[in-house]
């Protein structure tokens, strides 16, 4: 590990056991240093002690379910990028309704469109990076696969 340092930069957290619960994310923000709550629709600010404190449990059924690391070629990057550049207003209770109707817009979306439409709220930097390792993982996989029925036969 001294040798070829890794980042932390997100966690996935569920609360709740194996029958049911939620999901949400924590992401480190390199740019701003500050860590990120992606709860739903709702981001926020957290202290580093509070992401370790409900990834190691926090106050009920919460554990981290998985971890991403960076290297630190990719950890240099990320600093470079400001990935709050759009900062959502605080929101009000008349803005719920609207909030609803976007929510229902959503939901009107073609499954197999989803991929395109949240592909487009992604910032582009950050969308060819998600590509490029999607693209490695893909690879990898077929390798592994490639493997598996060579050693069948």
């Amino acid at each position: 590990m001294n040798k070829h340092p890794y980042h932390l930069h997100a966690i996935c957290i569920h609360d709740g056991n194996a029958n049911s619960g939620h999901y949400y994310a924590f992401i480190k923000d390199h740019y701003n240093s500050k860590w990120l709550r992606f709860n739903d629709v709702r981001v926020s600010d957290v202290t580093e002690e509070q992401v370790f404190k409900e990834a190691n449990g926090g106050s009920s059924w919460m554990t981290a379910y998985w971890l991403v690391y960076v290297n630190e070629e990719q950890a240099e990057m990320l600093k470079t990028l400001n990935l709050t550049l759009y900062n959502a207003p605080e929101k009000e209770a008349s803005s719920l309704e609207s909030e609803a109707g976007q929510q229902d817009a959503l939901m009107a979306v073609p499954k197999e469109n989803l991929a395109h439409h949240y592909q487009e709220m992604i910032p582009g930097a950050i969308n060819m990076l998600v590509e490029d390792e999607n693209l490695k993982l893909r690879e990898l996989i077929e390798g592994h696969q490639a493997q598996s029925i060579v050693r069948e036969i």
